[in-house]
């Protein structure tokens, strides 16, 4: 039979579409993760790089800051540990004194000054020069502080030693006067006032060692009362001291002794 004709022409049928085979599916979704899997990769690989920027630009920054801080740092921990060591130094001379322990508070000072200039060649601003000055003031406010605890104990124990040196010419006087004994052919008579004078003396200088070691308030009493008692015992026996020894040997012995108690007291305050 033969094919409708129209005013076209003859009519012609379309061929339907083959259908996808399997194959041309499976290629696909293959391709589909292969692009997957690439930009999961570039992802990685993007982020990795930007990682290790960071990282050597951190690296980098730290490595400035420890190039511009470092001599800072180190300069501030010279001047800490040299300020501890004049610390201890200065406590060790108060404990121990004598010449070596003062030698080692002035290589203290030594070694605080040489910190001190080193940290202020650090400086390179106004601003920063500025709060150098005020440290190192600080600094040398406590190194006066020191300075003074030293002179202190260095003035208290030369009046220790000037009070001891008074009261050992009282018990020299006494003692030659006759309170050691007088011989008498083969005899040796002590003068009764005199001996009691000196045991008088005995107490003054065992309550002085007494309160210059412990300086609490009750030997400080206990000094005050034997004090008295020898200036006791001197108006008891005035008349027969002013005969014998003498009057010059009376006023060089009161002289002597408040002399060392004016020190004692000068010494504990």
């Amino acid at each position: 039979m033969a094919p409708a004709k129209t005013e076209t022409g003859t009519r012609r049928t379309n061929p339907s579409p083959a259908p996808l085979s399997k194959r041309s599916l499976r290629l696909t979704i293959g391709t589909s993760l292969a692009l997957v899997l690439l930009a999961v990769g570039t992802v990685f690989i993007v982020g990795n790089l930007l990682v290790q920027r960071a990282m050597r630009g951190a690296t980098q920054e730290v490595a400035l800051v420890q190039r511009q801080y470092e001599p800072l740092a180190r300069a501030a921990r010279e001047i800490r540990d040299s300020l501890a060591a004049f610390d201890r130094s200065v406590l060790a001379y108060l404990e121990a004194d004598g010449s070596k322990a003062r030698a080692v508070v002035d290589s203290a000072h030594e070694r605080i000054a040489r910190a001190i200039a080193a940290h202020g060649e650090l400086f390179d601003t106004p601003a920063a020069q500025t709060s150098g000055a005020a440290l190192h003031g600080e600094i040398g406010e406590h190194q006066r502080s020191g300075a003074t605890l030293i002179e202190r104990h260095e003035g208290r124990r030369e009046t220790r030693r000037a009070a001891w040196a008074y009261l050992e010419a009282v018990r020299e006087r006494i003692a030659t006067a006759g309170a050691a004994g007088l011989p008498q052919g083969e005899n040796v008579f002590a003068r009764r006032s005199l001996a009691e004078l000196a045991r008088a003396l005995e107490g003054v200088t065992g309550g002085v060692t007494r309160h210059m070691t412990s300086s609490s308030t009750a030997d400080a009493a206990s000094v005050e009362r034997a004090e008295q008692r020898f200036r006791a015992k001197l108006g008891e026996h005035d008349a027969e001291f002013q005969r014998s020894p003498g009057r010059a040997w009376l006023d060089l012995v009161v002289a002597d002794f408040e002399s060392a108690v004016r020190l004692r007291r000068a010494q504990m305050q």
